[in-house]
């Protein structure tokens, strides 16, 4: 049940294990973030930010059960009844964005990321995932492109 004071109004509390970043953590994780940037960038890396949910059918082949897909990631159907999924690293969104945009991205594509990982805070500290990833140079299409491994 949830806590409340003498009006009825609910009390001003967190959720259990989260935590807020007050104004001079969020500087200072801006300012860490700045950094990593600036050295992936220095090394040819562009930045490349993808959403955190993608269909499952990308993202099946690694799910425990393909024909229950919520039962393994948080998942939901769409209003035309296709399932989404929450992804659990990096491989699948990149491999999709490779394939959407193959003919106009620089070979080797080279792209990082820097993303909260949210399952992996702990206490009053945030865990911030750094992946970087290159795709081949010249890749031979056969019925599909080959998916780009991911270092996340």
């Amino acid at each position: 049940m949830a806590k409340s004071n003498k009006e009825g109004r609910p009390a001003a509390r967190l959720p259990r294990g989260l935590s807020d970043t007050p104004p001079e953590g969020v500087r200072d994780t801006t300012r860490m973030l700045s950094v990593i940037r600036e050295i992936y960038e220095s090394y040819g890396f562009e930045p490349l930010e993808t959403p955190a949910i993608e269909y499952t059918d990308a993202l099946g082949k690694f799910l425990p059960d393909q024909d229950r897909p919520n039962a393994g990631v948080f998942s939901f159907q769409d209003e035309d009844e296709q399932w989404l999924s929450l992804r659990y690293d990096l491989t699948a969104p990149l491999a999709r964005y490779v394939a959407e945009h193959f003919d106009r991205l620089p070979k080797p594509f080279r792209r990082y990321a820097v993303v909260p990982c949210g399952a992996m805070k702990s206490r009053d500290r945030a865990v911030f995932a750094s992946s970087h990833s290159s795709t081949p140079t010249r890749w031979v299409r056969t019925t599909s492109p080959p998916t780009p491994r991911s270092a996340c």
